[in-house]
């Protein structure tokens, strides 16, 4: 029996729709991996015929891998970003561990500004993130071997739109057909990340990408300080400028003492804890409740969800993508508004504080995190309170468990909350207002630099040159000062002296 003729029309028809694509065996072999999987091929890569491409491996002059070695967080040795500090396309600008290394492989590794951290191991929905380092003038950082170092040659790509590009829509694409995922992590061989096609954007395009991210990062530099200084009113306050945790390991406590805590453990009686409260008794004790009830998500709404690793070390939120109620974890169970105070119960991450904003209003958080309300304190308050040092040890101390660490509701009773002078709440209040703004703004830029670039692949440079206008021209350069004293910011005055929070020590950025 004969086969029939081929159908060209029916054919077109049956791929219609579907997300395929039709490769030539011969061409299979070619790839330097020899991809044969179908997500590598599946994907269709739009590209701008107007402009000229180049592999990025030809636009690269330094391309490796990070250190690998024990970290801390008791302060020793040098600054270390992980794969989970990097956030909108931007750095942290404070790596919660450390790293004890030589003086030579702080050199081999120390970043310097302008360089692109790429993270190659991750889960799905974060490998490939991508961030700018900016030095800030601040200390030696370093960075961690699941991440690597891209430095391009400027004078055909900037650092900035190389950000940029990777983060796109496209560049997002490129990526995720080269991953290659296992069981509990996705993969990302960086050199076939070197084969991805980036479009040559002009030098001027490049620079307005590269403006955006430079005040954007300017913006984040002043949201910082805002937070510093927050924190220095409230020390202020609690007249605890000039106070240091006792450091006596010692004490002596009744069995009978020690039964009604119901805690056997030595870490739990620390001398420093009792210092703390007979500190805090000194003020009212605020009022504050603990949102305990349980949000069953709807299957076919979207959400934004919230975990630990979307807090910044600053209380802002940094989001994913939403998702489907149906799609996400069983541990999401907890509907958040506008007002209240999220915190981590988890010992390892006590410091993941964060206001929630009005556009994370009906947002919904994993269960992890205790979502606080207080009549006695306004939330900008409550959520710095939370984050100083006397409420992150008290927290610390009512830790239990084995496993996995953490703070019970029912401990939470337990916590020592300072009613706070109005005047006090109106200053951190008004701080906490403009270091939101700040973001919001940073925010704004870096998004619309984003989009530029995937404008300029769908249409062309001129679109992509007038989007970017729209959307930065209310910004100025001058503006916005990363001195906190400059009057667009508004601040409130203080009785508190000089809270800028400098960070001495600078080094030379020159490459060697």
């Amino acid at each position: 029996m004969s086969s029939p003729p081929f159908d060209a029309e029916k054919y077109k028809a049956l791929m219609s729709g579907l997300e395929c694509s039709e490769v030539n065996f011969s061409a299979m072999g070619d790839h330097p991996d020899c991809r044969w999987d179908s997500e590598y091929h599946a994907v269709n890569i739009q590209k701008n015929s107007k402009l000229s491409y180049s592999k990025l491996r030809n636009l690269l002059v330094v391309s490796e891998y990070g250190l690998s070695k024990e970290m801390n967080e008791n302060g020793v040795g040098v600054p270390i970003y992980r794969m989970n500090e990097i956030h909108n396309m931007l750095c942290d600008v404070n790596p919660s561990k450390y790293v004890d290394i030589e003086r030579k492989q702080i050199e081999k590794y120390r970043l310097r500004d302008g360089d692109v951290l790429f993270n190659r191991t991750n889960s799905d929905q974060f490998v490939g993130r991508t961030g700018i380092f900016y030095s800030n003038d601040l200390n030696s950082r370093v960075f961690a071997s699941y991440l690597v170092r891209f430095v391009p040659d400027k004078d055909k790509l900037l650092s900035e739109y190389l950000t940029a590009f990777l983060s796109s829509k496209y560049g997002q694409q490129e990526i995720h057909r080269r991953a290659r995922p296992s069981i509990n992590q996705t993969n990302v061989n960086p050199e076939e990340v070197k084969e991805i096609e980036i479009p040559l954007l002009s030098k001027h395009l490049q620079e307005k990408i590269a403006y955006c991210f430079r005040l954007a990062n300017k913006l984040i530099i002043v949201s910082e300080k805002q937070y510093s200084l927050t924190q220095n009113i409230l020390s202020h306050e609690l007249a605890l400028d000039n106070w240091q945790p006792s450091k006596e390991k010692i004490s002596v406590r009744s069995v009978a003492e020690v039964e009604q805590a119901g805690r056997w453990d030595a870490e739990y009686y620390q001398p420093k804890y009792d210092e703390i409260k007979n500190l805090l008794r000194g003020f009212r004790r605020a009022q504050f409740s603990i949102d305990t009830e349980n949000y069953t998500p709807k299957p076919d709404w979207e959400y934004v969800y919230l975990e630990l690793g979307n807090i910044l070390a600053s209380g802002i939120i940094s989001p994913d993508e939403r998702q489907l109620g149906k799609e996400l974890p069983t541990r999401a169970r907890r509907l958040i508004h506008e007002g209240q105070v999220i915190m981590s119960s988890i010992e390892g991450s006590l410091e993941s504080c964060a206001l929630v904003t009005a556009e994370y209003d009906g947002a919904i958080c994993s269960n992890g995190f205790f979502v606080m309300n207080s009549d006695d304190i306004n939330p900008e308050t409550l959520f710095v309170l939370m984050k100083s040092p006397v409420m992150q040890a008290q927290m610390k101390q009512l830790c239990s468990g084995s496993i996995l660490a953490a703070v019970n509701v029912a401990d939470m009773e337990d916590l020592y909350l300072p009613t706070v002078t109005f005047a006090c709440q109106s200053k951190i209040k008004n701080l906490v207002t403009e270091m939101y703004a700040c973001h919001h703004s940073s925010i704004t830029l870096l998004n619309a630099a984003k989009r530029a670039v995937e404008i300029a692949i769908e249409e062309d440079e001129n679109a992509a040159l007038t989007y970017l206008s729209s959307q930065t021209d209310m910004f100025t350069d001058e503006e916005y000062s990363t001195d906190v004293s400059q009057p667009y910011l508004k601040v409130a005055e203080s009785e508190v002296g000089d809270h800028a929070n400098t960070d001495k020590g600078i080094e030379t950025d020159e490459r060697t």
